[in-house]
């Protein structure tokens, strides 16, 4: 698959190759992984450790996903399994809250979304800090980006979902937040967190804190940073403390890895 020049995303350049591969398999009629007729669309999850899968969530199963999905979540599943089985598994392992954001969102898009939908909508949500419990009995902190790229009447019926795991980057607490981008029909953000289980309309970081955050990710230290934008230094650590206490992270570091793994930054 040729893709264009212009200077695309990780997660575009995933969906452009799933739908390759998907349109191919539709073709065929064959029942074989996308994993199977894209050699690249696996290195781009396996270089970056991540499980990338498509799923149908009207009917509640796995159509495709990267090779290394046993590896990073551990559920030791058959290739079927993986298919029929491996949403439910995947969503057993999960918290009772943690089920229950999913109830919610569902509900977000049913009835505050689709009425006024648009074919150009479009929209992405990032969870961080979900945890799975293995069958083995340990458990793993996972981010994961999630982005609709099938709708039937405006409802999204196929997601693309690539999950990270995170568990070293995060403080050691129970706390996860997702982040619902909307660009359709105007931009906007809303943050659902444990602590206030319903959507409302923030993000993750301030828009001043986002400008802090970027320059440490250019490598600018503390002192450079509060030069540069003519604050003190105490002002800078109380910033550099509010990112790490709202993204949840153990450091400025694991902070940017986050926000990246999420678009955001």
């Amino acid at each position: 698959m040729k893709l264009s020049n212009q200077k695309l995303s990780q997660s575009q350049i995933v969906i452009k190759l799933w739908e390759e591969s998907h349109k191919l398999t539709s073709e065929s009629n064959s029942s074989g992984n996308f994993i199977q007729q894209s050699p690249l669309l696996n290195t781009v999850g396996r270089s970056k450790n991540q499980v990338v899968a498509f799923i149908n969530f009207a009917e509640a199963r796995i159509i495709s996903y990267s090779e290394n999905f046993n590896d990073l979540l551990q559920f030791n599943l058959s290739d079927e399994e993986i298919k029929s089985e491996g949403l439910a598994v995947f969503l057993n392992a999960l918290t009772h809250d943690q089920c229950k954001y999913f109830a919610d969102i569902s509900e977000f898009f049913l009835f505050a979304l689709r009425p006024i939908a648009t074919k150009d909508i479009d929209y992405e949500f990032f969870i961080n800090g979900f945890t799975l419990t293995l069958p083995n009995g340990i458990k793993k902190r996972i981010s994961f980006l999630g982005i609709p790229v099938e709708f039937n009447d405006f409802v999204p019926i196929t997601m693309m979902i690539v999950v990270n795991e995170v568990t070293n980057i995060l403080k050691d607490d129970e706390k996860w937040w997702s982040r619902l981008l909307m660009k359709t029909p105007n931009e906007e953000v809303l943050l659902y967190q444990n602590s206030l289980p319903k959507f409302v309309k923030a993000d993750v970081i301030s828009s001043r804190e986002f400008e802090i955050i970027k320059l440490f990710d250019l490598g600018l230290g503390m002192v450079e940073i509060s030069e540069k934008l003519n604050i003190s230094y105490h002002t800078t650590d109380n910033h550099r403390k509010n990112i790490l206490s709202r993204t949840n992270t153990i450091n400025i570091t694991a902070a940017i890895q986050i926000l990246k793994l999420g678009n955001i930054l």
